[in-house]
């Protein structure tokens, strides 16, 4: 896909580093492949089982606050 890592980085609220760190990551495993404002995705497979077992759930304060009032 065609997207930059600052472009992730904003989509996901995390800092550009921190993506990069994670991107560079999955590449030596061989599941992503990084080029120049490209992601290729190597190992579908491997992308679903990391999403299976990821915790995406979220704590937004501000919704506690809300709850509480």
């Amino acid at each position: 896909m065609n997207i930059s890592q600052q472009q992730v980085s904003d989509i996901c609220g995390l800092s550009r580093p921190r993506v990069n760190e994670v991107l560079k990551s999955l590449e030596q495993q061989e599941i992503l492949q990084l080029s120049h404002k490209k992601i290729k995705i190597k190992n579908i497979k491997a992308v679903f089982k990391r999403l299976d077992e990821a915790n995406l759930s979220f704590y937004d304060p501000r919704i506690k606050r809300a709850i509480q009032m």
